[in-house]
């Protein structure tokens, strides 16, 4: 009986070898994964405005008549009867409490005007919204919804980006933040 079992000890320890070395390599041979330098995602690049040009403004005020500065700022495009935009605006108003030096603005597509007006009210909208219709998407070059900009001082669009994650809103505004952070370290 004694040899058996230490013929099932060796076996055993042998399996135990033999899948050690097959995770390791396994393991040595997974692609790196992917890091995100910028908060653009893969397959975005063209969809929107490209990065570096000037944010579009042609001089639309927001529905309660101020004009838009979209100068470090995020511009988020979103769509009435657009269930995933819907779902946003609790997000971007907790955002924009978090972080109340980031003006946020949200260009509203809609076949009317009425219904820019009942999105703002059901979702208590406090942020600038300014009313377009669906041809402005070829102005601003995106038809996904909601799908957000990061401007940057000059004006210039800084990334962009698909808002579909929980963390898209940080990864946009990272392009404002960490360049303000830099210009403040260089004064």
């Amino acid at each position: 009986m004694s040899a058996i079992f230490y013929v099932s000890y060796v076996i055993l320890w042998m399996l135990v070898i033999l899948l050690t070395a097959a995770c390791v390599y396994l393991l040595k041979r997974k692609p790196p994964s992917p890091t995100q330098e910028a908060p653009v995602q893969n397959g975005l690049e063209s969809i929107g405005l490209p990065k570096g040009i000037p944010f579009p403004n042609d001089g639309r005020l927001t529905l309660n008549g101020a004009v838009p500065h979209f100068h470090n700022a995020i511009v988020i495009l979103s769509m009435t009867l657009c269930g995933t935009c819907e779902a946003l605006y609790p997000k971007l108003h907790r955002f924009h409490q978090q972080h109340p030096h980031i003006p946020i603005y949200i260009l509203l597509f809609a076949d009317q005007e009425g219904q820019i007006k009942q999105t703002v009210d059901k979702y208590q909208l406090k942020l600038p919204v300014i009313a377009c219709t669906p041809q402005d998407t070829e102005f601003f070059q995106t038809h996904f919804f909601p799908f957000g900009y990061s401007v940057d001082q000059e004006g210039l669009v800084a990334s962009k980006s698909n808002l579909d994650q929980d963390n898209d809103l940080n990864l946009l505004a990272s392009a404002i933040v960490d360049n303000e952070s830099r210009l403040a370290k260089a004064w």
